[in-house]
């Protein structure tokens, strides 16, 4: 993150810390083992310049992030996410849901209280109402909910286990 202050333009995280930021960014890894890569790589930068190389230096050696992280997601692909094309069904199921709840307040809102006249009594005969409760609402947020978890359920998907048959 940057801004400027009096004319200079001041960073908060130095360049190696942006630069395992991105690289951490592009790994497409469970959390665990993430976190695990990640401590290995970082270690190896400090003792790499604890050894007298400067941080410039390695991450040219390095490379860009993306070419880092893609190189670390191939040697780790039987941990890697396998993302199902499912997953925005879950969405859009959310999404109606959201709709419909949205459609509920609207009829809420519209609704006026004064019937009848000042010239004398009215007769009314109610055969629906749109008031609604708490049950009428159960249904959209249930779609929320559902919808919302299979989106992250099936984004994050173990990937399948290749068959040595197929190998051969």
């Amino acid at each position: 993150m940057k801004f400027n202050y009096k004319g200079q333009e001041v960073r908060f995280l130095p360049p190696i810390k942006r630069y395992m930021n991105r690289i951490e960014w592009h790994l497409h890894l469970p959390f665990k083992v993430k976190s695990q890569v990640m401590l290995d790589l970082v270690t190896g930068v400090c003792a790499r310049h604890e050894a007298g190389e400067s941080y410039e230096d390695i991450m040219a050696d390095m490379g860009t992030p993306k070419q880092v992280a893609d190189s670390l997601n191939a040697e780790m692909a039987e941990f890697a996410y396998r993302k199902s094309p499912w997953r925005f069904a879950g969405l859009a199921m959310a999404a109606i849901g959201l709709a419909l709840l949205y459609r509920l307040h609207v009829m809420e809102s519209n609704i006026t209280a004064a019937i009848g006249g000042a010239d004398g009594p009215t007769a009314i005969f109610v055969t629906s109402s749109f008031v609604s409760s708490w049950t009428d609402k159960l249904l959209p947020a249930l779609l929320i909910v559902v919808g919302l978890v299979l989106f992250f359920l099936l984004g994050h998907l173990k990937p399948q286990p290749k068959d040595d048959d197929e190998e051969k």
